[in-house]
């Protein structure tokens, strides 16, 4: 299990720090093979070398790695993770992560809010603009009308001074002719 671990941590370690310089400035021995001559990638072969006076197999790890174009290195936070911590670390640990467990939970709750204060803003104001359309609506309607009740005043009025040029009051009418006057003069 720890040597699983130690295998892994070793691994993100090379990843993360893939330069000489880095670990010269961390203290570890890194060495380098030539490179391929495959187009493929390589596998980098790790090396975990325990510490033997500590008896543990999970020492200080000590590790060699090659990459195909490259060398890496591991720092010391790498090695201190793959020592047991204690229990008031652990316990610290515990409370950390539970913090930003609890710090996050908080903030998505925020962003939910969030998220459900613009959707309510947004069903609000498409609600006022429904409303001022279905305003707007009936007053141009109530304009329409209102042109249309003038536009049939207008026509009939038109019509009535067209009768009335018509009917002109002579000395001698048919009674056709002095029905329609009555008719249009009414």
């Amino acid at each position: 299990m720890y040597i699983k671990l130690a295998v892994a941590a070793v691994a993100v370690m090379l990843v993360a720090y893939p330069g000489e310089s880095e670990a010269k400035r961390f203290g570890v021995r890194v060495s380098s093979t030539p490179k391929t001559t495959s187009p493929s990638y390589a596998v980098p072969t790790i090396r975990v070398h325990t510490n033997s006076s500590s008896g543990s197999p999970s020492g200080n790890a000590l590790a060699t790695g090659t990459v195909p174009y490259g060398s890496g290195s591991v720092s010391k936070n790498a090695a201190q993770a793959l020592e047991p911590m204690s229990p008031e670390e652990a316990r610290r640990r515990a409370e950390k992560q539970a913090e930003d467990e609890r710090l996050a939970k908080i903030a998505d709750d925020q962003r939910k809010a969030a998220q459900e204060k613009e959707k309510a803003e947004q069903e609000r104001l498409a609600a006022i603009g429904a409303a001022e359309r279905e305003k707007q609506e009936r007053a141009e309607k109530a304009e329409a009308l209102r042109i249309a009740k003038l536009e049939a005043e207008q026509e009939r009025a038109r019509k009535q001074l067209e009768k009335e040029r018509q009917c002109k009051i002579l000395p001698v009418m048919t009674d056709a002719e002095i029905a329609f006057c009555k008719e249009v003069w009414r």
